[in-house]
């Protein structure tokens, strides 16, 4: 397969999470906005509590071996003499899973009670709600294997219809039948839970129909431990789970410092709107991952550089655009999800900065993962981890909203600039800041003066058609530049 091939696969699945990213952008804001209006701002607050919990632990239990799954996938799966090596791997991984993500369920239905008592006394509706939400920890586990393995075919539409679809899509019609049976603030975290019983099915039926899952199933083995794979793994746990820690630290402390619910929600409303732009990065690392996983494995190093240079451009490119949207509009989106969160959202901007930073950067974080320096990766979490904490000790007592914000924004920044250090002298890859800035400029010149006082405090209707022709002037950009964005034509041939 040539170079050229490869970029046309990474075209059409970037196109696909593209379409992902949609679904994503639209899915789940309207997913938290219906159940805002539903279940109301303090409810959500307790939701919001509870979901970071479960997805730090998500973290602990999963993310390690999906990404092993794309990595191992990504080296074995096109060879057929290899067969046996990848079931094995499977075997192992999916075993793995389960087993620690149950295990991980029943210490959090367990501990839910201690963790109310010395830390959230103020949130007694905590316990129920973390208690139903801890096992969505094994069933995520299986839809998230699901998706994983056509990753590394770099067939990405499993994931968009699934993940992206078919769980909010279920989890909003649950939602809604959970509210109308009155079942109160616990209604949302069971939608949430039968939400991933329902796309774990779907998950399952659309793998089988891409490969033979009874290979997998089959645990007539000896369970030998895989020191590569489990070095791996548990690393990028532990690391993920930081991770996740980090960017939920900022709600989390301002629960344990004592901030009521409803500003709670107002605040992880406003944050999780920013996270949405971090899909930008998603649409091209999910496609990325498995090409990285596979040159460096066989040292095509010059071949991802090449790569890594394109993709940088087109994210930023298309980035720039969404962080505007969400930082002019900011006041706006918030009041979509509930009209008394009307206090001021600045620290949404300070919360961009991250986004902006993943963007930019993120893939090289990407590629210290794929190539297997995953403990690398676990050094950057423990070390900003830490960092954050301290952080936000700090600022959220003296600056609250802002301070958790502010302390959230340090820590993604000294997070980028390990890995921008570590991939260039891990595996080679350097960042391209001729291509960054080249847009990082453009979008300065184009969307930096409408934050000026006489735009902000205009009408909607006059922001809606300022941030619109803004818009339209960079598409024109961003259109007539494209073939700048593209890979050159004659690239040297290279049997994969």
């Amino acid at each position: 397969m040539t170079e050229a091939d490869i970029t046309r696969k990474i075209k059409k699945g970037a196109f696909v999470n593209f379409i992902g990213m949609l679904t994503k952008i639209i899915g789940g804001p309207v997913l938290f906005l219906v159940l805002t209006r539903m279940y109301g701002k303090v409810s959500i607050g307790i939701f919001f509590i509870a979901y970071n919990l479960v997805e730090i632990l998500g973290g602990l239990a999963i993310s390690g071996f999906i990404d092993a799954t794309v990595m191992f996938a990504s080296r074995h799966i096109h060879d057929e003499n290899n067969s046996d090596v990848f079931n094995s791997y499977m075997r192992k991984i999916i075993l793995s899973t389960l087993l620690l993500s149950t295990v991980l369920a029943l210490l959090l239905v367990f501990g839910a009670p201690v963790l109310n008592k010395f830390y959230y006394k103020d949130y007694p509706e905590l316990v129920p709600m973390l208690q139903i939400m801890a096992f969505i920890l094994p069933l995520e586990a299986v839809s998230r294997l699901a998706v994983a393995i056509p990753k590394a075919h770099l067939k990405m539409g499993v994931e968009v219809i699934t993940i992206g679809g078919v769980f909010p899509i279920a989890t909003l019609v649950l939602a809604v039948l959970f509210r109308l049976c009155d079942l109160g603030t616990v209604g949302t975290g069971l939608s949430f839970l039968l939400g991933w019983v329902i796309t774990g099915v779907v998950s399952i039926f659309m793998l089988n129909r891409l490969v033979d899952i009874r290979k997998f199933m089959s645990f007539k083995f000896v369970y030998k431990p895989t020191p590569d794979l489990f070095t791996f793994a548990i690393a990028q746990n532990l690391n993920m789970a930081l991770n996740r820690l980090i960017s939920s630290m900022d709600v989390l402390m301002l629960a344990g410092f004592g901030v009521k619910p409803g500003m709670i929600a107002f605040y992880s409303i406003g944050a999780q709107i920013v996270r949405n732009v971090r899909q930008v990065k998603l649409i091209f690392s999910g496609i990325y991952s498995p090409v990285i996983a596979r040159h460096y494995h066989e040292g095509r190093i010059s071949e991802l550089n090449n790569i890594f240079e394109k993709i940088t451009g087109w994210a930023i490119s298309l980035g720039i655009p969404a962080l505007f949207v969400v930082a002019f509009y900011r006041q706006d989106l918030v009041m979509l999800f509930d009209s008394s969160f009307n206090q001021n959202p600045d620290f949404m901007i300070i919360l961009l900065i991250n986004p902006f930073l993943s963007i930019a950067t993120g893939l090289t974080g990407n590629a210290i993962i794929m190539a297997g320096f995953s403990r690398w990766n676990l050094f950057n979490s423990i070390t900003v981890g830490v960092l954050n904490f301290i952080f936000n000790l700090i600022l959220i007592p003296h600056w609250g909203l802002m301070g958790a914000a502010v302390a959230t924004a340090i820590s993604g920044t000294i997070v980028s600039i390990m890995q921008i250090i570590e991939a260039r002298k891990l595996i080679g890859m350097v960042l391209s800041l001729k291509i960054l800035s080249f847009w990082i400029i453009l979008g300065l010149l184009i969307f930096l003066w409408p934050f000026f006082p006489l735009f902000t405090r205009s009408t909607l209707v006059a922001r809606l058609i300022t941030g619109g022709g803004l818009m339209a002037i960079y598409a024109i950009f961003y259109f007539s530049l494209n073939k700048d964005l593209k890979f050159k034509k004659g690239t040297t041939n290279v049997s994969t």
